[in-house]
């Protein structure tokens, strides 16, 4: 039997994986969860860039797989929206060079949350990265709170704050510019307001991010969960220092 992708767009912990066990965890009883499989890497990665099967060209397989980057459809300009963009990055490279090229008052952030059912709290987690030129500079945030008994959404709690607290770290440090890379869709689709956000974190993160038009430029960068087939270095790290935080590992 031919082995097959399983590329999970909108899950719990979004991603490619290789056997349907792993990708159904993700989307099983998850509300608007994006799934489908394929004989090959390219076509999965295509879905999870937002393309269809027929829009891959065949490449050599001499050739390294590229990133699969969406087409955004042009927004109209609204002066309440903060600079956002939104880029599907599913190779450390890429990372990388990004971070290589980052100016003094430009910043990166890994963010990501977690739930701890046994204690009842939700965690935070940010892997922040600068550059002044010199070098490279990585910070730690995280924190574990009590989980609210009025939200029932627990991790997406985790994951929204974890956007936030870069936000706020980056601001007190004067940046102009961050750039957030997490792999839970609704980071990136509720701040565009392409999900309705309904739940009272949701809600309160959208108005956040809306609060933000002029005080900082952001951007935001999907990447494929920690457990995929072709995980990210950093955002490794910042699972890792979550898990840490709540004690689950």
């Amino acid at each position: 039997m031919p082995s097959k992708y399983y590329a999970v767009r909108a899950g719990r912990q979004t991603g490619i994986y290789r056997s349907w066990d792993a990708a159904k965890k993700q989307v099983s009883g998850f509300s608007g969860a994006q799934y489908k499989s394929f004989t090959t890497e390219a076509e999965a990665k295509a879905f999870m860039g937002g393309q269809v099967a027929s829009q891959i060209k065949s490449t050599k397989a001499s050739q390294p797989t590229q990133p699969t980057q969406p087409t955004q459809p042009t927004q109209p300009t609204q002066p309440t929206q903060p600079t956002l963009g939104y880029t599907v990055v599913g190779d450390n490279g890429t990372i990388n060079a990004h971070i290589a090229r980052l100016k003094p008052d430009e910043a990166i952030a890994f963010t990501d949350g977690s739930y701890n059912k046994t204690t009842k709290q939700y965690a935070y987690g940010v892997v922040m990265i600068t550059n002044d030129g010199e070098q490279v500079w990585t910070e730690h945030l995280a924190k574990a709170l009590p989980a609210d008994p009025n939200d029932d959404s627990h991790q997406v709690i985790g994951e929204v704050n974890a956007v936030k607290a870069a936000i706020v770290w980056a601001k007190d440090h004067e940046f102009k510019h961050l750039s957030i890379y997490a792999d839970y869709l609704g980071v990136h689709e509720w701040a565009l307001g392409h999900w309705q956000a309904k739940s009272k974190a949701a809600i309160a993160y959208r108005q956040f991010i809306l609060a933000q038009s002029g005080a900082i430029d952001l951007d935001f960068y999907k990447v494929h969960s920690h457990d995929a087939v072709h995980p990210i270095d950093r955002n490794i790290e910042v699972d890792r220092l979550v898990k840490k935080t709540l004690g689950l590992r």
